[in-house]
Formats: structure tokens, C-alpha cells, sequence
């Protein structure tokens, strides 16, 4: 655990001390949702309930950090859900490549579980579509299969709609492949709104997860941009 997250860490500050150099100022953003479920990878976190989830990410030239929060009810009946993460975009010939490490963690019930992982994505908006997909690895599995390696591979496609920009339909599919268990996989589909600051969403998450937290559901959500 400690090997890992001196790896992740270091190359995330290797990444901050080159970005620094640069003139770009310091830059904040974040947001604030409240949903009718909150899914990781299409599996219910609190149990089917609403949830309410919060991120603030800082971020100077191509280099970014910051914190994840949430209310979320694991399956150990933990119910808070931090992550912490850092990482850099590198602009590829019209693609943009992210590299980042994130710290998930998960505490309640007289207990603390944490959750390293890193990943490398790719993403490139064609105009008629924004499109991106990836591939992380969680080297001490994570919060649904701990101590079980695994590696997620997903795509998403966001299509504006015509004449009406402001509406996006939002497409989602991921593979879990699970070191020692069962692969997952799973998707979405839906559509969101935007209303000044604030983002509108429903779709529909279903998952092969092997348990009612993985049952598929249509799910809403109210996100607040600042």
C-alpha cells in the first residue's frame, strides 16, 4: 500500500514541480450534486438512497489536484467516501492524454479502508461529439472486491443535441476485469441539461454485479457548478 502511494505521489509532485514553472495562474472549480443514487461503476454506494457529493480540483497550466467527497454506504456499512487525486493532461494532435493517481478511501464502523489507483485516459471533442475512454488499475482492488487486483477499461460519448446545445445525450460502458472474481461490466444511458450553473441528469445504469446493489435503475441528479 505504502510502495504504491510513494509511486503515485511522487510522480504526481515530479508532474506539479514541471507545471509550476510555467505562468498559468492558479485555477478553481468545482461542484456540488445531490442524486437519487450514488453508483460506482454502475454499483449502488448508499444503498439505493440519495446521496449528496461534492469535488473541488485546483489547477495551474496542465497540472491538476484536489478531493472527492461523499456520503456513501460501502459494503461494510462504512458511510463516508473520500478520494484525493493529481494528475497532468498532455495535449496529443487533437486528443488531450490525462496520467493520474487517485486515493480512495472509505471510513465508519470503527474502521478505514483505502484503495490506490492509477490511470491513463484519452479524450477528444470532434464538435458532434465529445469523446473519451481509459484504462485504470486498482492495485489493491477496491471498495466492491478488496485485495483482488483489477483493471477497468471504459468509453464515454456525449452527443450534443442540435440546435438545443444545451442538451446532452451521455453514453457509458466500462469492463472491470477482476483478478481472482467475476468481471464486470457495465452502462449506461441518459440525457443532462444545463441551466446556467447548474446540471440536470437521468439515465439508466444497469451492471452485471452480482448483488442488488448492482440492479439497474434510472437515476436523476442536480449538480451545482462553481
Amino acid at each position: 500500500m505504502i510502495k504504491y502511494m510513494t509511486v503515485i505521489m511522487g510522480a504526481a509532485i515530479g508532474m506539479s514541480g514541471a507545471v509550476m514553472a510555467e505562468d498559468d495562474p492558479l485555477e478553481f472549480d468545482g461542484y456540488i450534486s445531490v442524486a437519487t443514487d450514488h453508483r460506482d461503476r454502475g454499483v449502488s454506494l448508499s444503498g439505493s438512497d440519495p446521496a449528496l457529493t461534492g469535488s473541488l480540483t485546483v489547477s495551474k497550466g496542465s497540472f491538476f489536484a484536489g478531493a472527492f467527497g461523499a456520503w456513501a454506504k460501502d459494503l461494510n456499512g462504512r458511510e463516508t467516501q473520500t478520494e484525493f487525486f493529481a494528475g497532468y493532461i498532455l495535449p496529443l494532435g487533437g486528443w488531450d492524454l490525462t496520467l493520474s493517481g487517485e486515493l480512495d478511501s472509505f471510513h465508519g464502523n470503527g474502521s478505514s479502508s483505502f484503495y490506490p489507483e492509477v490511470k491513463a485516459s484519452l479524450s477528444r471533442d470532434y464538435g458532434l461529439a465529445y469523446v473519451s475512454g481509459g484504462l485504470s488499475w486498482s492495485m489493491n482492488g477496491r471498495w466492491n472486491n478488496p485485495y483482488n487486483d483489477s483493471t477497468y477499461t471504459w468509453l464515454d460519448v456525449d452527443v450534443p443535441i442540435p440546435s438545443l446545445p444545451e442538451y446532452t445525450i451521455i453514453g457509458h460502458i466500462g469492463h472491470d476485469f477482476i483478478d481472482g472474481n467475476s468481471n464486470v461490466t457495465d452502462w449506461s444511458i441518459g440525457m443532462s441539461a444545463f441551466i446556467k450553473d447548474f446540471e440536470v441528469s437521468a439515465s439508466y445504469v444497469d451492471t452485471t454485479y452480482k448483488d442488488s446493489r448492482g440492479k439497474g435503475a434510472f437515476l436523476a441528479s442536480l449538480k451545482f457548478y462553481f
